[in-house]
């Protein structure tokens, strides 16, 4: 039943009530009106017969009282009957025969008579007159009354009801149809409506509240699809397979990535299971094991690790990955969330460094055979001081080729740092932040049984890309101090070689400059360190030994995110500046940094052999000096003070 049929019955029965209860008080005051008047006709009358009949009684001439009673009882229709008692016995009576009347109304009046005595006027009653009276009349009055009275009050009733109701019509009626027609469209999804009721009754404030819970039911929508398109996106540009399997071992969702690596389209395997579509054969009987335990408990031999497996692509190839399991309970059952990363091109970039290991080392191999052929040719053709410079040709000659294959490598670890996908992981977790930050306001997330574990899946997934990150990085960190160090090693041999005998070359310090950059990139990324560069243009080409410039530079820079590490605080600027130059005929480059500094009185100190910081050989700045200054170069650190920064400057003679 609507509402406007609600509100009408209820007005129907207001009005009928009323109107009933008004009538009926009407009736019956008339009713009682009617009654007073034959009451009082009927004592009148019989009041009348009994003062006639003093006399008769008195004299007992019944006759004659008999005569009269048919007389009065003629003259009036609504006499029924009239009987005079006498000493308890009826001495007369009169009876209206042809009447049929049974509405009657009895009254009685006592026959009373005065005797003089002794001056006094006692009363004795003599009999009793009992007179009936017909009723009928009062009733056919009081039928009319009420037949009339319910005409009238039906016309009234359709007046008044067809009154109020146009008026409920105007008033009320339009408005509540306007809130129901515009809540039917609103259910269906058409939320752009607003209600117009420009009243300052219940109904407009209804309205304008329902206006205010759109806005709102909007705006959390709108929050949630951003949040959602977020996820999406993060999810869609993500570099590894996110997977995610139901309680049945099912395929529930299967990202971009994971259709690239897999070569499965998302409609193809959603619903399969998906150790029919990943996993190899090998792995599928371990995987039906572990499903039945993970289905009751959520945990596994692989929930909550990183492991190295293989995976199996579309055509049937196999390929190694790194996969990170993890388990959520959505609906009281639990669900899989898998991220799987290719490692192939890891892969084939750690056997490309073992290649470079191995290649390094039959050069070393082949070299000191080579030395130890020419020294001896040496030994037997040459004086003391040609064996000296033989051998120190020969060192420069071993020591720059080993330069060259080291080089590229610490360039190869510096590029698979800066490809970590940290980016997107930072991403994730401001996606989570935006998340918790409207979880009150987003419904989805709060009432749906998937929306609930939104959160729970995203910390899992950014817990797993985390760990995963951390243990390629602590890798390739490892590797990288592996690499400086032999270099370090190597570059003190190169100080003790004949400046004569070394590899010189046109160089191009800017793009030296770039090359030593790139290889440090990954360390001055993980840090937040801002590098900024100032290269002077048209710069003319400097000769000299490009490998160990190159070293001297990456010294230098490394040198000065350390400085900036030992900083301590919140608020702290991490800034590397390099500039080049030329003037004076002078070629060269400053490196200031905003880093720890160092006392002036100590400055001299630095270049001190064996002093170093922890992880390197204590050769670095040694050597550094010994190569500038074997050059023609002049090297020079300047530092305000400890705790504000410091500045290398290196500038080489040209032109000379």
């Amino acid at each position: 039943m609507s509402l406007s049929t609600k509100i009408i019955s209820m007005l129907l029965l207001v009005l009928a009530v009323l109107l009933s209860l008004s009538g009926w008080s009407s009736v019956k005051k008339e009713k009682q009106m009617l009654n007073e008047l034959l009451e009082g006709r009927g004592k009148s009358i019989s009041h009348s017969i009994a003062v006639f009949c003093i006399e008769t009684l008195l004299s007992e001439d019944y006759p004659v009282l008999n005569t009269f009673l048919e007389t009065v009882g003629r003259e009036r229709d609504d006499i029924l009957s009239i009987e005079v008692i006498h000493n308890g016995k009826i001495v007369s009576d009169y009876f209206a025969k042809k009447k049929d009347m049974p509405e009657s109304a009895m009254f009685s009046s006592d026959i009373l008579f005065s005797i003089e005595d002794a001056g006094s006027m006692p009363v004795e009653k003599l009999g009793e007159v009992r007179l009936r009276l017909s009723s009928r009349e009062n009733n056919l009055i009081i039928a009319a009354r009420i037949r009339e009275l319910i005409i009238n009050t039906t016309i009234i009733f359709i007046l008044l009801f067809l009154t109020l109701l146009l008026v409920m019509r105007k008033i009320i009626l339009q408005k509540v149809t306007l809130l129901s027609r515009h809540a039917k469209l609103i259910g269906e999804g058409n939320f752009d409506l607003r209600i117009n009721l420009k009243t300052n009754d219940e109904l407009g404030k209804l309205a304008s509240a329902f206006n205010n819970m759109l806005d709102t039911v909007i705006n959390s929508q709108k929050r949630l699809r951003e949040s959602e398109e977020k996820f999406r996106s993060i999810s869609a540009s993500a570099m590894d397979a996110i997977i995610m399997l139901d309680n049945d071992g099912n395929i529930s969702y299967w990202n971009e990535a994971a259709e690239e690596i897999f070569g499965h389209l998302s409609q193809e395997v959603l619903g399969m299971a998906g150790h029919h579509v990943f996993a190899p054969p090998h792995y599928r009987e371990a995987y039906q094991k572990g499903l039945a335990e993970f289905k009751k408990t959520g945990k596994g031999a692989i929930v909550g690790k990183t492991l190295e497996v293989e995976g199996i692509r579309k055509d049937g190839t196999l390929f190694p990955a790194e996969l990170s399991v993890s388990s959520v309970n959505m609906g009281g059952k639990w669900n899989a969330i898998g991220i799987l990363r290719d490692i192939s091109e890891r892969r084939e970039a750690e056997n490309e460094l073992a290649k470079y290991r191995d290649d390094l080392e039959d050069m070393v191999r082949e070299r000191t055979r080579d030395l130890k052929a020419a020294q001896e040719e040496l030994i037997g053709k040459a004086t003391d001081a040609g064996i000296e410079a033989g051998r120190s040709q020969l060192s420069a000659m071993v020591l720059h080729n080993i330069g060259n294959a080291l080089t590229p490598l610490k360039v190869c670890m510096e590029e698979m740092k800066t490809d970590e996908p940290n980016q997107a992981v930072a991403y994730l977790e401001k996606c989570y932040a935006d998340l918790a930050d409207h979880a009150e306001q987003l419904e989805y997330a709060n009432n749906d049984p998937r929306g609930k574990e939104v959160f729970s899946y995203m910390g899992s997934l950014i817990g797993s890309l985390t760990a995963s990150d951390d243990k390629r990085s602590a890798r390739l960190d490892k590797m990288d101090t592996s690499v400086s160090y032999i270099s370090e090693i190597i570059t003190l041999h190169q100080s003790h070689a004949a400046v004569g005998q070394e590899i010189r070359e046109r160089t191009d310090l800017n793009g030296l400059i770039e090359g030593s950059v790139r290889m440090q990139t990954g360390s001055l990324e993980k840090r937040g360190i801002v590098l900024e560069k100032n290269l002077a243009s048209d710069l003319p080409k400097l000769i000299i030994d490009k490998n160990r410039l190159m070293q001297v530079v990456v010294n230098f820079i490394k040198n000065a995110y350390e400085a900036i590490d030992e900083m301590e605080g919140e608020d702290i600027k991490k800034v590397i500046t390099i500039r080049t130059f030329a003037d004076n005929r002078q070629l060269g480059f400053e490196i200031t940094d905003t880093g720890i500094g160092i006392e002036p009185d100590q400055i001299h100190k630095i270049f001190e052999f064996g002093r170093s910081q922890k992880g390197s050989s204590g050769v670095g700045l040694h050597y550094c000096r010994m190569f500038v200054e074997a050059n023609r170069g002049i090297l020079d650190i300047s530092s305000p003070g400890k705790g504000k920064g410091a500045t290398v400057s290196v500038a080489f003679k040209i032109g000379v």
